[in-house]
């Protein structure tokens, strides 16, 4: 099977567009499946994703053990992993506004199979799939949403991530793969970017005011997690990972990787000998110290830059104050009437 297409879905009228895109523009239907995991009391959803089972041509199919709010969506992205074809190459996981625009999507896709002998990479298909990443943040606010990750990859590393969201865990992943031992000649880099196959959808829905300010509330909270020290050892402990697999897997065979649980991940030859270890320790001081001073610039750090979009140093304060604590929402209204 070419690809196993995971969602979180509670929107029938999105899943028939989302089913149509993908089933009309593929060469051949019966290559990918889809899996979407719903709410257990969704009858609703549950009424409609049974009548298209028996409708559609690529393989259909849902759990219901969606648990918590849209901030749970790393939860049940990974509980879909466990229900993956076996023979899936790539895995997507993706949103049911992601539409496919590109007819014969999957000869396009298949075209990457075998890429590298080891199966270690992921076709990247954002609106950021050509960005080059120089610092952890930005792989928080600008992450590819849109890519096709090889099945090995989420079999070395167990799940997608250990917190939302995991399309940013993700591209932290990638991004401590390339940026690993930068004075070394030979870099790795296996994100490869498709600029053939394009989906709409990348960029939020509106919403209403209480309904964007509680988007906006859960995600500053959550973007605590993201870049914590935590978070960052996690994410290069699996690029140790698949680094380690990349370079050693095969070139001594049998080979041992494992993790010595000192912050180290070890390669053994087959005679037991110890041939290398890579560090996934991280600097705690350096990143809560950075985290601390970026959030007095919020906006400026994540995704408004310092030039074209840059916004007051003041106004950066009060805008993440209003949003990060529900007592002080509208100070932001109020700093804009009589200090904007």
């Amino acid at each position: 099977m070419l690809a196993s297409i995971h969602l979180n879905s509670n929107k029938p009228e999105n899943l028939e567009k989302l089913f149509d895109s993908y089933e009309n523009n593929a060469f051949d239907p019966s290559n990918f499946e889809m899996i979407i995991n719903i709410d257990d009391d969704d009858i609703i959803t549950k009424n409609y994703l049974d009548s298209q089972i028996l409708k559609r041509k690529f393989n259909l199919r849902y759990i219901r053990e969606y648990e918590g709010d849209y901030f749970s969506g790393h939860i049940n992205n990974n509980k879909i992993l466990k229900y993956t074809h076996k023979s899936a190459y790539f895995i997507a996981n993706t949103s049911d506004r992601a539409l496919v625009l590109t007819e014969n999507w999957d000869n396009i896709l298949k075209k990457h199979v075998n890429k590298f002998a080891d199966n270690l990479f992921r076709v990247n298909c954002s609106s950021f799939k050509n960005r080059k990443y120089r610092d952890f943040w930005e792989c928080g606010f600008a992450p590819s949403n849109v890519f096709f990750v090889t099945k090995k990859i989420l079999d070395l590393t167990k799940n997608w991530t250990p917190c939302f969201s995991h399309d940013a865990f993700q591209q932290f992943v990638m991004y401590y793969i390339e940026k690993h031992d930068p004075f070394n000649s030979v870099q790795i880099n296996r994100d490869i970017p498709e600029n053939g196959l394009n989906f709409s959808g990348q960029k939020p829905e509106e919403k209403n005011d209480d309904d964007n300010y509680n988007r906006i509330h859960g995600q500053l909270k959550m973007w605590n997690i993201l870049v914590s020290s935590k978070t960052q050892k996690e994410a290069k402990r699996r690029a140790m990972i698949i680094k380690a697999n990349i370079l050693y897997y095969d070139k001594y065979s049998p080979c041992k990787i494992y993790d010595d649980n000192k912050n180290n991940i070890c390669v053994r030859d087959n005679s037991n000998k110890k041939i290398i270890k890579y560090s996934y320790s991280v600097n705690n001081l350096k990143i809560f110290i950075v985290n601390f001073y970026r959030k007095f610039s919020y906006l400026n750090y994540c995704g408004g830059g310092f030039y074209e979009n840059k916004h007051k140093f003041v106004f950066s304060i009060v805008w993440y104050l209003n949003f990060r604590y529900k007592c002080l929402r509208g100070i932001k209204d109020f700093y804009n009437k009589y200090y904007a």
